[in-house]
């Protein structure tokens, strides 16, 4: 079976929780295309609706109907089912350049010369966001039909399941403890370090900078309960265990969690050595920034957060079982079109090996992250 990926923002990360995440659950997969926004992959069946709960960075999923040189209005109005009510149905497109509106217009009048009462959703654009897919219930009361451009092919999808807006608002701006002032890991992004990691359910995760519990917490809604964190700040131990109080009531559920005020450059007696699977975490980035900072102060924040790093990774990578992996974010300046870098090579003992980096980034922004997949020798 061939399915579609609607990718978010950063596409290759995106592109790489979605493979890992496949490997993980164990399905053997193919590429049978891949452009700027999104993928097609082959693979066997499976509950789309469970994987997109799963992938923080996939915005769409749906199953690919057709491969065709030419798009047919009668064609695509085929694919609509018939459902008791009305039906109503949407169009976007990716790659592909038509006109919707006139394309939505003429599908509308054959499914209404032929009876049926019918309401079309226009997308502002090329295509229509994961919200009007929601907040229209396409995919319950009709379709929303996706039309991909790849080398001279057009494939022709409907969309299965659509990203969890109102979940991840809850679980950024609901939750009772926020550092603002310290920066917020996104949960979108925690979710998908974890996914990189490719680690079972029944794994140990451990967080050595749990700051507010965004990882901790995005472990839990992916199902994970052998969580461990710690911080040196005892505010942020605080908010972590209020924040994940907070998940259990949202969840309703109980899990197994452990969090604790530590330093990670030295050891702790709190967790076992050889015993955990995965560490990831996001370290603290340096001071917060202004914009207006000179480049010997940039250069000094640089060097003391290789210090950090480094000293941080020689003891966390004590705690890892062989193969382990860390997932870490590692902070890039850039003030006044000048980037401030910390290569990962630097700070890594010889016990651990870089196994690949991603950037995540908003325009704009002064600190870009990369996202650092690093494994135990």
């Amino acid at each position: 079976m061939q399915y579609f990926f609607i990718l978010g923002r950063e596409k290759q990360l995106c592109s790489a929780e979605i493979f890992a995440k496949l490997r993980q659950l164990g399905l053997e997969f193919s590429v049978v295309a891949k452009e700027s926004d999104f993928l097609i992959l082959d693979f066997n069946e499976t509950d789309l609706s469970f994987l997109m709960s799963q992938l923080a960075g996939t915005v769409k999923i749906g199953k690919i109907e057709a491969i065709v040189s030419q798009v047919e209005p009668d064609f695509l109005a085929n694919l609509i089912p018939v459902r008791a009510g009305k039906t109503v149905f949407g169009i976007s497109s990716y790659n592909y350049k038509t006109n919707l509106l006139n394309l939505g217009k003429t599908i509308k009048k054959i499914l209404t010369d032929d009876g049926r009462s019918v309401r079309f959703v226009m997308a502002q654009g090329n295509e229509l966001t994961s919200v009007q897919v929601d907040k229209n219930k396409l995919i319950e009361k009709g379709a929303e039909l996706v039309l991909l451009g790849s080398s001279e092919k057009i494939f022709l999808g409907k969309t299965v399941a659509v990203q969890d807006f109102e979940l991840y608002g809850e679980l950024d701006f609901g939750r009772p403890r926020r550092d603002d002032l310290s920066g917020m890991l996104p949960p979108k992004l925690a979710q998908m370090m974890i996914n990189l990691a490719e680690i079972n359910t029944d794994a140990i995760i451990y967080d050595p900078f749990c700051g507010s519990g965004t990882i901790l917490q995005q472990a839990i809604v992916l199902g994970y309960d052998n969580l461990l964190g710690s911080d040196n700040s005892p505010k942020a131990v605080q908010d972590s265990v209020l924040n994940l109080d907070w998940l259990e009531k949202l969840l309703n559920k109980q899990f197994a969690r452990k969090v604790f005020l530590a330093d990670a450059t030295k050891i702790t007696a709190k967790v076992e050595k050889k015993s955990v699977d995965a560490i990831i975490t996001e370290p603290y980035l340096g001071p917060a920034l202004r914009g207006s900072e000179s480049p010997d102060r940039l250069e000094s924040t640089v060097m003391d957060l290789k210090t950090l790093y480094f000293q941080a990774l020689t003891n966390l990578q004590t705690y890892l079982t062989k193969k382990g992996k860390i997932v870490m974010i590692i902070p890039e300046f850039e003030i006044r079109k000048r980037k401030y870098q910390i290569p990962p090579e630097e700070i890594l003992p010889d016990e651990l090996k870089l196994i690949d980096k991603w950037r995540y980034a908003r325009e704009g922004q002064l600190v870009a992250r990369w996202v650092c997949l690093i494994e135990k020798r």
